[in-house]
């Protein structure tokens, strides 16, 4: 990590002090020669102009090292309830002093305490930490990113207004001035190169796609702030910059761009949960309608790549699948069926892994139900009765003595949530009527 750092001038005041001042007494001038030299030549040297060697040396602290260092311990010490951190804060606040390390040290904790506020969902207190951080280290790494973390913040307090706008175009500005002095400096590129995807998401948000798309042509260029993004970074942008295109009636650019994004995408660059949870949502974002063949055809991409397999964020593109072949007219059986084998073989090991209150484990369980529906009739329907026996024991299995919440995604036509609950009360009579005695006795029966 490059290092940046500042320095805390010293001054000295220098007095013109003449030790030899004017006597009245004519002796003086009687004074044997030999003695007014030995006193000439102590004045030359009292007298002589300080140079640089005799000025104090500069107070030179590593900046980067001594908030990252500050930050790390208060993380490791902090609790997390508002009043303990109100604590913590006037603690720091009270050590503060002249010297310029307790200054950023004080400042890297407040910055671990304004994250810890933001984490735990309360925004107002985090940016008003944020901004006392910021007017201790001007200047610094640490005065962007607090900007950026009142960025995120007024984005939960106030989603409907471009106030993020503000504070993102701020740390951009901090970290520019930066790079005026030191071009090269990575870390400074790194963090810029953030918050310029975040204030071109932002104001795309707001309806300002024209200057969101510079944002982002300036971060795919062939430019050092581009080169120093992380490849997760990167993908964002292309995959951002290309739906811009593709809204703005752009499709040659945006095809080139999106093609550009699924290529980092299913590389071994970016962290498979992090690529997949990308390309998944700019896949329904740049075909809304679950139904159309393109849409099916990408998600059948992601299903199919190996790095993604039984990634908890794999199984729903699968669910999606299995539906659309389900519900298709007609239906597509063969697809069917080899998705929902790999869905229904999967998934009770993830959900043996999962905490039992773990919302992860609720979404799965219900997606391993729906399917595990869907499959069932589908044996009926080839009149399959050994596999039918086979399923309706797996569901019972799984979800004795339970109730089980049938979810589906917004983008589901409601038809199909209505079929899946027919095929349970026609197919799995047997739990249905273990939650019938349930109901009317208040205890599950034995």
């Amino acid at each position: 990590m490059n290092t940046s750092r500042v320095s805390m001038n010293n001054r000295v005041d220098h007095r013109d002090v003449n030790p030899m001042a004017e006597s009245s007494n004519n002796s003086a001038a009687m004074i044997v020669p030999v003695v007014l030299i030995g006193v000439v030549g102590a004045g030359i040297a009292f007298y002589r102009q300080p140079t640089v060697s005799d000025t104090i040396a500069p107070v030179v602290v590593d900046e980067s090292h001594v908030i990252d260092r500050a930050i790390d311990q208060a993380h490791a010490t902090l609790p997390t309830g508002s009043s303990q951190l109100g604590m913590a804060e006037r603690h720091l606040l009270l050590r503060l002093n002249d010297s310029l390390e307790r200054r950023l040290e004080v400042a890297g904790g407040l910055y671990a305490i304004a994250s810890t506020h933001l984490h735990a969902g309360r925004a107002p207190e985090a940016m008003r930490v944020a901004q006392v951080c910021a007017d201790l280290a001007p200047g610094s790494l640490l005065e962007a990113r607090c900007w950026i973390l009142c960025g995120h913040a007024s984005a939960v307090t106030h989603p409907d207004l471009p106030l993020s706008i503000r504070y993102y175009e701020r740390a951009d500005a901090s970290l520019g001035e930066r790079l005026q002095q030191s071009p090269d400096d990575h870390e400074t590129l790194r963090l810029r190169a953030s918050a310029g995807l975040w204030l071109a998401q932002t104001k795309d948000r707001f309806g300002r796609s024209e200057e969101a798309i510079q944002h982002l042509r300036e971060l795919t260029a062939n430019t050092s702030l581009a080169q120093a993004q992380q490849p997760a970074d990167r993908l964002q942008t292309l995959l951002t910059l290309g739906l811009l295109l593709h809204k703005t009636g752009l499709g040659g650019p945006a095809a080139r761009v999106l093609s550009e994004a699924q290529e980092l995408g299913l590389s071994e660059s970016v962290p498979a949960p992090e690529a997949l949870h990308a390309l998944v949502d700019t896949t329904r974002r740049q075909w809304p309608e679950i139904t159309d063949p393109a849409r099916q055809n990408a998600l059948r991409q992601l299903w199919n790549t190996p790095r993604f397999q039984h990634l908890p964020e794999w199984f729903p593109v699968g669910d999606e699948l299995a539906s659309a072949y389900f519900f298709a007219e007609p239906r597509q059986l063969a697809d069917f069926e080899m998705v929902s084998r790999e869905l229904l073989t999967s998934l009770p090991g993830v959900l043996a892994s999962l905490p039992d209150d773990s919302e992860q484990r609720a979404e799965l369980e219900s997606l391993y139900a729906t399917n595990l529906l869907l499959a069932v009739d589908s044996a009926h329907a080839r009149s399959d009765t050994s596999e039918v026996a086979r399923l309706v024991t797996l569901f019972e299995t799984q979800f004795q003595g339970r109730d089980i919440q049938f979810a589906t995604p917004l983008d589901r036509p409601a038809q199909r949530m209505h079929r899946i609950s027919e095929i349970y009360r026609t197919s799995m009579t047997g739990h249905v009527e273990q939650l019938r005695q349930i109901h009317a006795t208040g205890t599950a029966p034995r």
